[in-house]
């Protein structure tokens, strides 16, 4: 940084190494190809650091985030609200079976509700519906809107399938309503040190080729390890309720 705000010094074009203006040849690799000098900071380029910085913050905070959704969104306990209404369909299950082994029959709606001693509910609050066919039987809530079909917290849960592919939740759900203080303060910590390293590694001054390659593969190896630290770290604050 002293020779950017001192002397005037000129960049190598092949090896990247500053050199007093009056230099020939590079002190490091002989060549005699110059980048153009670099004189007292471009308060442009200082500006174009700042905000290549920032840039490069959110989007390791953003895939940070991409990368725990991924890890988290099929964990049973994620949702509290889906995992208590994944209990009450099997314990709702497991009580109709007995009725019907003692009875021979499925119980009826009222029976049912007699087996209980309740009404049960789901997660939302919301009482389940239980329906009876050809012998068979199904138990269904419909997830967090309360109507039929939807995605992730949407989904409808029943006694059948009390997990199905569609209820994972989805990343704008994950990101607004269950992304809790320990996963999003990981998310976040790991933005913030791609952007301080960002603002180490970035240099407020042209770059030759070969330097903006380095400057790319550190960067790219500095948001990977910041996401792989994010996927690990945001496993351990899953809630456990």
């Amino acid at each position: 940084m002293a020779g950017l705000i001192g002397k005037e010094m000129k960049t190598c074009a092949y090896c990247g190494r500053e050199n007093p203006d009056d230099a020939t040849r590079c002190a490091e690799c002989s060549a005699q190809e110059f980048a153009e000098p670099v004189g007292p900071t471009n308060p442009r380029y200082v500006c174009y650091w700042f905000l290549a910085a920032v840039a490069i913050g959110l989007i390791g905070t953003t895939l940070s985030l991409i990368v725990a959704w991924q890890e988290l969104r099929n964990e049973p306990h994620l949702d509290w609200k889906q995992y208590q209404t994944r209990s009450q369909l099997q314990h709702m299950a497991g009580k109709i079976k007995d009725y019907q082994s003692r009875n021979g029959a499925l119980p009826t709606a009222d029976a049912l509700r007699e087996a209980l001693g309740a009404a049960p509910l789901d997660g939302w609050g919301r009482r389940f519906l239980y329906q009876l066919a050809d012998g068979n039987f199904i138990v269904i809530s419909y997830g967090r809107d309360g109507t039929p079909g939807g995605q992730g917290l949407d989904c409808d849960l029943t006694s059948r399938d009390l997990q199905p592919n569609a209820s994972s939740p989805t990343f704008s759900q994950f990101y607004r309503d269950l992304a809790n203080g320990g996963i999003m303060g990981t998310c976040l910590g790991c933005g913030a040190l791609t952007f301080l390293t960002s603002l180490i590694t970035l240099r407020p001054r042209p770059l030759t080729r070969r330097q903006v390659v380095r400057l790319a593969l550190s960067i790219g190896a500095t948001i990977i390890g910041t996401v792989v630290i994010a996927a690990f770290i945001s496993g351990l604050h899953i809630p456990s309720h």
